[in-house]
């Protein structure tokens, strides 16, 4: 009697074990055309020095959800991706990709959800100031699909210790550009 129930412990364990397992990693789908839109703005020569991210970000804690392994698939076709440093998410840009429009997906190894999280940024430090404001207002107003978008009233310079908000071109001439990592626009809030 002793024997059988150190076995059901041993299988209640087991499949304990086997479900935590299966709730730590999650697999996030898309489909090819969701993620190509946005990112085809990307490899155009109207935007040189802004660019669009996409990453999968916890919905509690705003941190990112580093993703452990890619794919795309398509009936028998298939191609893994290596995952980036920094969590954003890979995508091959491709015309042909975008007719076929495969099953695209990342997985996270994590119990909290993720959802993807679009963001418009340059990492041009030394682009001027009103070409990264044009830039960034043309971007969006494509990406809205409306020219109802809010003014840009600054930029935000982030650095690795803290941001600083410039509203002119005068502004960035007290930084230090070569300690910024990435620019991104301020809206007024009406």
């Amino acid at each position: 009697m002793a024997r059988m129930q150190e076995r059901a412990i041993a299988l209640i364990a087991m499949f304990a074990a086997l479900s935590n397992a299966a709730i730590a990693e999650q697999t996030y789908e898309f489909r090819y055309s969701q993620l190509y839109s946005p990112m085809k703005h990307n490899h155009t020569e109207d935007f040189p020095d802004v660019e669009v991210q996409l990453r999968l970000i916890e919905t509690g804690s705003g941190d990112v959800c580093f993703w452990s392994e890619g794919w795309m698939r398509k009936d028998e076709h298939y191609e893994a991706f290596s995952p980036t440093s920094d969590g954003q998410l890979f995508l091959p840009l491709d015309a042909h990709l975008r007719r076929v429009n495969p099953d695209v997906a990342y997985v996270v190894n994590t119990v909290q959800t993720c959802d993807m999280q679009m963001q418009v940024l340059s990492t041009n430090a030394v682009a001027d100031y009103a070409v990264l404001l044009d830039q960034f207002s043309r971007l969006y107003q494509e990406l809205s699909g409306s020219d109802e978008m809010p003014a840009i009233v600054g930029l935000t310079y982030h650095t690795p210790d803290q941001t600083y908000l410039v509203e002119d071109s005068e502004g960035v001439a007290a930084l230090d550009l070569t300690q910024v990592v990435k620019i991104t626009p301020k809206f007024q809030i009406r």
